[in-house]
């Protein structure tokens, strides 16, 4: 019998190792790369649209901010357009600039009685000047558009007069009238009266 030839190491074949340089394994991983590399690039085009798209909206919200605040403009020009052109306005202005000559000459007359005028300290100004020379003398004393008696308003020399409103009239000692408003003077001879008018305008009397 022939002898058989046992394995012995130097006759069994290694398995085959992987080597390091394997063009598969280079192949996945430049493939890996290149796939991080276009979700990166993906991720930035977005963040770019989203920036640009909201520089869009808030230039179209600003446009649409200046549009309202042109036809919130318009809208008062054409409100004072119709004030101006109304007869009925008109005619309660007109109203208002008489009582308003009513008013100063029922000043003049208690000063002429009393050697000065009108007290400003409020509860003077009425026991003594408005329920006297006002209430009893002028019955239809009142307001066109609020269909109330006006309400006079006392202002002192050094006071700011408050905002006047429609259907009040205000009246300064010592004062003068300087266009709609008030100017403080020195002389306690000088006195003013004013009263607002549907227009939007002041209407200054002085007394």
């Amino acid at each position: 019998m022939e002898p058989q030839n046992n394995p012995t190491p130097e006759n069994i074949n290694p398995m085959p190792q992987r080597h390091a340089n394997n063009p598969n394994s280079k192949a996945v991983n430049f493939l890996s790369i290149l796939i991080v590399l276009i979700l990166i690039i993906l991720g930035g085009g977005a963040f770019v649209a989203k920036k640009s798209l909201d520089s869009k909206d808030n230039q179209l919200r600003t446009v649409r901010a200046e549009k309202e605040l042109v036809n919130s403009k318009l809208s008062k020009a054409q409100a004072k357009i119709d004030q101006l052109d109304s007869p009925i306005r008109k005619a309660n202005d007109e109203k208002r600039k008489t009582d308003l000559a009513y008013f100063t000459a029922a000043i003049r007359q208690y000063k002429k009685d009393n050697r000065t005028y009108p007290s400003t300290e409020p509860t003077t100004f009425k026991k003594q000047f408005v329920d006297v020379y006002i209430t009893p003398k002028l019955p239809n004393f009142i307001d066109p558009n609020t269909k109330q008696n006006y309400s006079l308003i006392p202002v002192a020399q050094v006071q700011t007069p408050p905002g006047i409103t429609l259907g009040s009239m205000q009246y300064q000692w010592a004062g003068e009238c300087a266009g709609s408003e008030f100017k403080d003077v020195t002389d306690d001879s000088k006195a003013a009266a004013r009263v607002l008018l549907e227009t939007g305008e002041t209407f200054c009397l002085n007394v």
